[in-house]
């Protein structure tokens, strides 16, 4: 059972991604406002509520963002192009997701949106 203070931080997450889905699916961009308050909740969060604690929520972040800065820097080296393929955005957005439900279960995150996005991908691609 939830507290009333636990119901109020999952209304706000869902609320905060849903607002962060529709900027991102229509603008193209995910505001640093909007990242980093849902990154600070998520430390507060686990701080006070959470289960996996604040310290291991924020090696969960530091780890997210680090993975994503790496792939995307490996990426740009190898395609040799100056644009960076993943926004800023993009990395304290999954930073964020890392801090809300830690390390372990960000690695199922991350496996099952890209599982969901290859479905996507064939379901809705014509030429295939």
């Amino acid at each position: 059972m939830l507290s009333p203070v636990e119901f109020g931080f999952l209304c706000f997450w869902v609320a905060l991604h849903t607002a962060l889905a529709q900027i991102d699916f229509f603008l193209k961009l995910l505001p640093y406002r909007l990242t980093v308050l849902l990154n600070v909740m998520g430390l507060i969060f686990n701080g006070f509520f959470g289960k996996i604690g604040f310290f291991f929520s924020l090696f969960s972040g530091i780890f997210a963002f680090t993975l994503l800065y790496v792939i995307s820097k490996t990426i740009e080296f190898l395609k040799k192009n100056k644009s960076p393929p993943i926004g800023f955005g993009d990395f304290l957005y999954i930073s964020s997701i890392g801090i809300w439900v830690g390390f372990y279960n960000l690695m199922f995150v991350l496996f099952f949106a890209s599982l969901s996005m290859i479905m996507i991908f064939f379901f809705f691609n014509k030429s295939l």
